[in-house]
């Protein structure tokens, strides 16, 4: 009887269960390696190196068009397979052309800016629980049984460690 030796993608996967990778992990590196292999005609990665692997992260780059972490998952799931699974290093680092990661700005308010939105995100929440009825007002009904606290009150309530409850009033 004749010894088979495993298939690469069970070595792959196992490979990841023995580093304890998450499942998750496991399914998106097998995923990246196929698209790999078929993206070569069905090359065999032994056979492949430095310049195969470039080759395709310049494909997901300019032809399909991918984030910059989507093409990162991909070249580690690659620096995966050559480094654990075959265990050949690549010829050096790879400098294919990397996609643009978005920047972000991070959007700050003032004070000011921020008291407007949460009162008119208030008011707004109050005329779409009060559109069903046949009086609307944007001022709050008043209740003397209501233990709520209105946005007046927390807009004077003191700067410090001290907050307003329903509790404290």
């Amino acid at each position: 009887m004749q010894h088979r030796s495993k298939r690469l993608l069970d070595r792959v996967r196992d490979a990841i269960r023995l580093k304890g990778y998450s499942v998750r992990t496991e399914e998106a590196y097998v995923d990246w390696i196929k698209r790999f292999i078929l993206f070569h005609d069905k090359r065999h990665p032994q056979e492949m190196g430095y310049s195969d692997v470039r080759a395709f992260l310049l494909h997901l780059a300019t032809k399909e068009g991918v984030a910059a972490s989507t093409q990162n998952q991909a070249l580690n799931a690659l620096l995966f397979l050559y480094r654990e699974v075959l265990g050949k290093d690549l010829d050096g680092p790879i400098k294919a052309i990397r996609a643009k990661s978005t920047k972000r700005l991070r959007t700050v308010l003032a004070q000011q800016e921020a008291l407007a939105v949460i009162s008119s995100t208030l008011l707004w929440t109050r005329f779409a629980s009060n559109s069903l009825s046949s009086t609307w007002s944007p001022w709050p009904r008043p209740s003397s049984t209501s233990n709520r606290v209105s946005f007046r009150e927390i807009a004077a309530a003191p700067r410090g460690r001290k907050r307003i409850t329903s509790r404290s009033i």
